[in-house]
């Protein structure tokens, strides 16, 4: 087995160091942005969920009898996110799912470029193009088309070529319009803010417009799971659905572990701050990235062996489609020390220096 396909069947998580036959490698790539996959008190809260709730709930959620502790986190993340209802599913992907399937019913659908997989109702919808174009075609459609109500399917950003959506040019759709925006948070909510929305939900609070916010909990809680987020009026239709009603529920002892990681969260969330800091003060211009996300990625395609040779892994696969150059992602996490990143910073000045001569 060569050594790009041991890197695909790892006998060890994903830390801040990979071992690799026999040899260790920093790791700056995926998506668990708070490093929390093996934290040691993270690690305990699921423990101890697990004494308490079992390892696995094998009840549907409309089953006559429930587990506490799902209404409980349900309930948790309502409050603390700000919105009426939240409804937690085993996955972001699942959370997508039920959401756009309950959404569609209510207006006609605009997808956004480059929105997840997750939020197809069926096919890829192929929307291309950038984002402010795109939304600035939507306005103009909106308030042209006869009918009264719209959904907008949308990331809250993207995170492969790190930068911000404005959702603020659709104050320009004609207020007798009905929108919905159904935005997906994955790789946002308690990461850009501790715990928060990387969307400020208040910009939605407009009397025409409602937010549904959808989130997988892998990449900012450290958890699997997923959430959906809106008003109890839809969100109670949610629930009647049979993607709640039928699928099995998240683990009993995620749904703890994430009502009692408050502390944890907010110190990962400012370890996470610090580490990107560190990285910012000395990175290559032709670095693509948004200062508070901690995604930097880099279109030089010799990077990836480069660093990997240095004995740094990133993620690097080719992007968007498969036939495209590779895309370099470095992904900084709360795990990382400073001498990790002050590491990582050495490769990075000597590849760019070398590859200016070139």
């Amino acid at each position: 087995m060569n050594q790009d396909s041991l890197f695909r069947n790892l006998p060890c998580p994903t830390d801040r160091t990979i071992e690799v036959a026999d040899q260790t490698y920093l790791f700056f790539g995926g998506t668990a942005y708070l490093g929390l996959s093996n934290q040691a008190d993270f690690r305990n809260l699921h423990i101890t969920g697990m004494y308490r709730y079992g390892i696995n709930n094998g009840t549907s959620r409309n089953n006559n009898v429930q587990l506490a502790v799902y209404g409980q986190a349900e309930a948790y993340l309502a409050t603390t996110y700000g919105v009426e209802e939240a409804i937690l599913l085993s996955s972001g992907y699942l959370a997508a799912q039920l959401a756009i399937k309950n959404l569609s019913h209510l207006g006609k659908i605009y997808y956004a470029p480059a929105a997840h997989p997750s939020l197809w109702l069926q096919d890829n919808p192929g929307v291309k193009g950038d984002f402010s174009s795109w939304a600035y075609s939507c306005v103009q459609e909106i308030n042209n088309a006869p009918e009264e109500a719209f959904v907008i399917v949308s990331n809250s950003l993207d995170n492969m070529l790190p930068s911000s959506y404005d959702f603020e040019i659709f104050k320009a759709v004609n207020p007798a319009k009905k929108l919905y925006f159904l935005v997906d948070d994955s790789h946002g909510i308690n990461v850009i803010s501790n715990a928060r929305f990387s969307v400020d939900s208040a910009r939605f609070q407009r009397p025409n417009w409602e937010l549904i916010v959808v989130s997988s909990l892998a990449k900012g809680m450290g958890i699997d799971a997923g959430v959906v987020f809106g008003s109890r009026a839809v969100m109670q239709a949610m629930r009647a659905h049979p993607i709640f009603t039928g699928a099995s529920p998240a683990s009993p002892a995620a749904a703890y572990a994430l009502q009692h990681a408050e502390a944890i969260y907010k110190q990962a969330y400012i370890s996470l701050q610090r580490n990107m800091k560190q990285l910012q003060a000395e990175l290559p211009a032709s670095c693509i990235y948004r200062a508070d996300f901690p995604v930097y990625t880099f279109k030089e395609v010799a990077l990836y062996d480069y660093l990997k040779k240095a004995g740094i892994l990133i993620s690097s696969f080719p992007y968007p489609l498969a036939s495209d150059p590779l895309l370099n992602r470095v992904v900084i996490n709360s795990a990382h020390t400073a001498a990790d990143i002050a590491r990582l910073q050495e490769c990075l000045v000597t590849f760019f220096a070398e590859h200016e001569k070139k």
